[in-house]
């Protein structure tokens, strides 16, 4: 039996699976001919069930030699690991694997065994080794292709690709959209939705029949207008919460598509909830890729709307990425990231795979930025005293909330101290495993040799929530990004902290996600003062950590600031902020539409 050609396909690596039948079919061929264990299975299980007999000593063989014969027998793990993939399933689908494979890592170390071919790491050497660029005497880890499986309509993307020339490529073709000049030409996008936030959010007293709102529903509508904006230059109208008539547009392109849910025109179809459905349904079937024959069954246990999400999104996006292309002759266009997309594609470059890039940034951007206001909010209520500073570094910072841009809050020391202790106690992909494929000939990973073909990933949750890395590390502390405070000498190795990945596949859009976390973060801190309504919430008892998050309800009350706090700004929206504070004369009197976001 030839062990040479290895395919990696949805059993695993085919030259793994014929090794193990080879070394455990010949004893047992041995065996039976001897007529030994074969005869005492006859006489207990009688000869009609001699096939099953085969089969549940082929299992049971399989598990001691994965267990005790394996390359990876040496390496520590829970009991059942080892055996099969299933055990790993199970976990990874019960939403609580963040929390068990660091529990893990605190018994057994560093290296856990989490599945027969999969090692889980938690440590900052680990992430260079599995995620960097290779050392020059060994290759690249490769990303898994059972993991990052290709789009429903058969184009690879930016983040799914495993070719790292194809997605060299990719990444050179959508770099100039995540540049510093095309992020400052685009400023007005973010801002423009920002503004509506802001002014909205605190409008709006009680929400489905409850008091205030929940903030992180908010959050995804203003990250998803955001993103709709940057890459279509059109604005979805998500942010203001009722959902604008591109974020509703109906399927009707199904049978095209071959999505089967041709026609659909159900309110459940709007964009924002597509996103948020397709992502869980991405985790559910990368989950069933582990365990042979398990996808044929899908249709069984997965709800059918959540299926028809993967394809919905990539509908829209399909959809929305042929009418920008359509638009790209007319004169004025905002440069947008089709607009990038389209003039550095190359030939290679097909309107599915542009339409494929952008169903996976909307998806990243939307999601992961919208996730990391939620936690950093839920996090800043829990520790009052950061808050307090926070709210005191911008409020003596800025006098008018026209004067938190982009640029401005980059000055803001403990509102980037914020920003990262966010990111590392609570990092937006933390649920996140995305394993790697070792170089055929093996590569030493964090001190541990690991034979090739192995499965590795890194636990980002484990890495920045261990001692031996944080002094703290389920603490909510700023401070220990701040040269000279008393928490930054404390000996925590900052670089561990790597939410947006690291090496030739880290986020391209970080900067860009970085620049809404301070305008959001900043105006709304600014600008209103947050009442919790339902403290009960315990973020990590009440998250779901698979690829994503899958947050609790976050219900707060927005109260605008006092006038005589926000208005400290000269001229006639000052002098009308005083008087509606006073009483003297109602807004709608004044007339001055052309100032409602300096009064609001």
């Amino acid at each position: 039996m030839a062990l040479t050609n290895s395919v990696v396909g949805p059993f695993g690596d085919r030259s793994q699976i014929d090794m193990e039948l080879h070394l455990i079919l010949r004893p047992l061929s041995s065996t039976l001919s001897e007529g030994k264990v074969g005869i005492l299975l006859l006489l207990v299980m009688g000869p009609h069930n001699f096939r099953y007999q085969i089969a549940v000593g082929y299992i049971i063989a399989r598990i001691i030699y994965r267990q005790f014969l394996h390359p990876l027998a040496n390496f520590p793990g829970p009991v059942g690991a080892g055996w099969t993939d299933a055990w790993w399933f199970y976990h990874l689908f019960s939403g609580r694997v963040t929390w068990r494979n660091h529990n893990w890592h605190k018994r057994y170390g560093t290296v856990v065994r989490t599945a027969p071919n999969h090692l889980s790491f938690n440590s900052p050497e680990a992430i260079k080794d599995c995620y960097g660029f290779g050392k020059a005497n060994q290759s690249l880890c490769l990303k898994d292709p059972e993991f990052f499986l290709e789009s429903v309509y058969g184009s690879w993307n930016i983040i799914n690709e495993n070719n790292k020339d194809e997605h060299a490529r990719m990444r050179k073709m959508l770099s100039h959209a995540f540049s510093t000049k095309a992020l400052v030409e685009q400023e007005f996008v973010l801002t423009r939705s920002v503004d509506d936030f802001m002014y909205h959010i605190g409008t709006i007293k009680a929400e489905g029949g409850k008091t205030g709102v929940d903030i992180t529903k908010w959050f995804n509508n203003v990250t998803f207008d955001i993103m709709g904006g940057m890459a279509f230059g059109d604005s979805f109208g998500a942010r203001v919460g009722n959902y604008g008539p591109k974020s509703r547009r109906f399927l009707s392109y199904g049978q095209e598509f071959g999505t089967g849910v041709d026609g659909e025109t159900d309110d459940k179809y709007d964009w924002v909830g597509v996103v948020l459905d397709s992502a869980f349904i991405n985790d559910v079937m990368r989950c069933t890729t582990l365990v042979p024959y398990l996808p044929e069954f899908l249709d069984w246990w997965i709800p059918r709307s959540y299926q028809e999400s993967s394809y919905a999104h990539m509908d829209y996006s399909i959809i929305e990425t042929r009418a920008r292309i359509e638009k790209q002759t007319e004169p004025d266009r905002p440069k947008d990231f089709l607009h990038y997309m389209l003039n550095f594609a190359g030939p290679k470059a097909t309107e599915k795979e542009m339409a494929s890039h952008i169903n996976a940034l909307m998806m990243a951007g939307v999601i992961t930025t919208s996730t990391f206001l939620s936690g950093v909010l839920y996090y800043l209520m829990n520790n009052v005293e950061a808050f307090d500073k926070l709210k005191t570094e911008l409020r003596t910072t800025f006098s008018s909330l026209e004067e938190i841009t982009c640029n401005s809050t980059a000055q803001c020391e403990y509102l980037a101290a914020v920003i990262k202790e966010g990111l590392r106690i609570y990092p937006p992909a933390g649920g996140a495993h995305l394993p790697r494929i070792v170089p055929p000939e093996g590569a030493m990973i964090s001190g541990y040799w690991v034979p090739g073909r192995t499965r590795v990933s890194v636990h980002q949750w484990s890495v920045v929530h261990d001692e031996k890395y944080f002094h703290r590390p389920d603490d909510f502390i700023p401070e220990r990004w701040i040269k000279g405070e008393k928490a930054s000498g404390m000996g925590d190795r900052l670089e561990a902290s790597q939410p947006f990945s690291y090496g030739p596949r880290g986020c391209l859009g970080k900067n860009l996600a970085a620049l809404e976390m301070r305008l959001i973060l900043a105006q709304m801190i600014w600008k209103y003062d947050v009442q919790w309504l339902n403290p009960s919430v315990d973020w990590e008892r009440d998250n779901q950590g698979y690829t994503l998050w899958h947050r609790p309800e976050l219900r707060v009350l927005l109260l605008e600031r006092r006038r005589q706090d926000c208005f400290k700004i000269s001229g006639f929206v000052g002098i009308a902020g005083i008087v509606e504070e006073l009483g003297l004369l109602d807004r709608a009197q004044l007339q001055i539409e052309n100032t409602k976001t300096a009064i609001y």
